[in-house]
């Protein structure tokens, strides 16, 4: 497979008063840049041949790469517009991972189980445009007590969204339009709930929302045919986007105790 990185997010946050790097994808772990984790996990994996990393160059580049190729593309100002760059890059009519730049703790052998785990979830579903990992929340506490999340409660268990995606490139086409029309009623529960559906927010403030539901208002509202991947595997629900994740990520690669495999 083709798999396609975003890392082009500029370090603006609350982390920059704890990392002066431009970037956060080159904010440094270990002395490595964050983002030559992942893709040397991309590339241990077995799976992926080529990668697509829309983000800055890495000093130094990628001397795991060869012969294997990485490509980087220098990216543009949105999350959508870099979506759209990787995904102009890739084969459109072959699967692709996307992958964000800011998941250190991401294994070869994780891509590895993701990728055959979602193929057969694509096989089971007769056709999938993305498979998207819910992991348990009892998985990502086991393995990180420490680190801190955001949650929420479907009625096959607790989960936490992963970073990495299997997706068919050329179903998403028309998918940044109407994600960014939903992004836009975010602000009015009037308009959202609308969008969602009033029986479907009922089932969720009861805790009867099954993964299914989800699966079909997803499908309702963005046309594409999604399918949620129950996965157990703490490193890609357990991205950097705050102080502490940085130093939860720093302090268990540095120290060798991070999380290899399932």
């Amino acid at each position: 497979m083709e798999a396609i990185v975003l890392a082009g997010q500029r370090n603006r946050g609350s982390m920059a008063a704890l990392d002066p790097e431009p970037w956060e994808a080159l904010l440094p772990i270990a002395g490595r840049p964050m983002l030559a984790y992942v893709v040397e996990a991309l590339l241990a994996s077995g799976v992926v041949h080529a990668v697509r990393v829309v983000g800055p160059p890495v000093p130094g580049g990628f001397p795991m790469a060869a012969p294997r190729t990485v490509d980087t593309l220098a990216p543009r100002e949105t999350l959508w517009e870099n979506l759209d760059l990787g995904l102009a890059a890739v084969d459109r009519a072959q699967p692709a991972l996307v992958v964000t730049g800011d998941i250190p703790l991401l294994t070869g052998d994780a891509v590895r189980a993701f990728v055959e785990a979602a193929e057969s979830a694509d096989r089971a579903a007769g056709g999938a445009d993305i498979v998207y990992p819910l992991v348990p929340r009892a998985v990502v506490e086991q393995a990180y007590p420490e680190v801190h999340r955001t949650y929420f409660r479907l009625r096959e268990g607790v989960f936490t969204g992963g970073n990495v995606f299997w997706v068919r490139p050329a179903a998403l086409s028309g998918l940044r339009d109407r994600a960014e029309q939903l992004l836009a009623h975010r602000k009015s529960p009037a308009k959202l709930a609308g969008d969602i559906g009033w029986g479907v927010l009922a089932r969720y403030v009861l805790r009867r929302l099954s993964l299914g539901d989800v699966e079909r208002v997803a499908g309702r509202l963005l046309a594409v045919r999604g399918v949620g991947l129950v996965f157990a595997h703490a490193e890609v629900g357990v991205d950097v986007d705050k102080p502490s994740d940085l130093e939860l990520v720093r302090r268990h690669l540095a120290a060798g105790t991070a999380v290899r495999g399932a």
